[in-house]
């Protein structure tokens, strides 16, 4: 009796870890598909970086501090004292939160690799592009467009050229 009892507990165990071990996979494989390709922009960065003619953006000397400062915040959460309440749905939450610092590593490494401004113009328009303005509201599409200025502060950056604009309102105005 005893011994089928302990079967039976390992046979359970071993189910539970198996389900367990298939949820972890579906995550992860959901995970890069809507991630993939901030998984090569760091690549894409480097090579472009490699094979510039350009002279190197002069960034703010303290860029990476400033990046790795805007990293460590909760981007998408509610202002205290202010108008914006955050992102509601906590799924959406993350997944701008991950996609963001992605997003700001691959500015560090291009800070790294002495990109020029075109091409941080170009990483900036396919980062921005990553993010999809059809499941976000106003306010929420705002502030990620809001957080990327903060990216464009910290390194230095004068303008976009429409690249915000054109993933806000689907065109440039100037």
């Amino acid at each position: 009796m005893k011994i089928a009892v302990l079967r039976e507990g390992r046979a359970s165990l071993t189910n539970m870890w198996a389900a367990a071990h298939r949820r972890t996979l579906a995550i992860l494989e959901s995970f890069l598909r809507r991630n993939i390709i901030l998984l090569f922009l760091p690549v894409l960065v480097t090579a472009c970086t490699a094979y510039s003619d350009g002279e190197p953006m002069k960034v703010k000397d303290d860029a990476i501090q400033e990046l790795t400062i805007l990293a460590n915040r909760d981007n998408f959460s509610g202002e205290k004292g202010g108008i914006y309440t955050g992102v509601h749905d906590p799924v959406l939450r993350a997944s701008l939160y991950s996609k963001f610092n992605s997003t700001i590593q691959i500015f560090i490494s291009a800070v790294k690799n002495n990109t020029t401004k075109e091409q941080y113009v170009e990483l900036l328009r396919n980062s921005i592009n990553n993010f999809d303005r059809s499941v976000l509201d106003t306010e929420d599409a705002e502030h990620v467009a809001g957080n990327f200025e903060k990216i464009m502060d910290c390194i230095g950056l004068d303008s976009s050229d429409g690249a915000l604009n054109k993933w806000m309102y689907g065109f440039d105005p100037n």
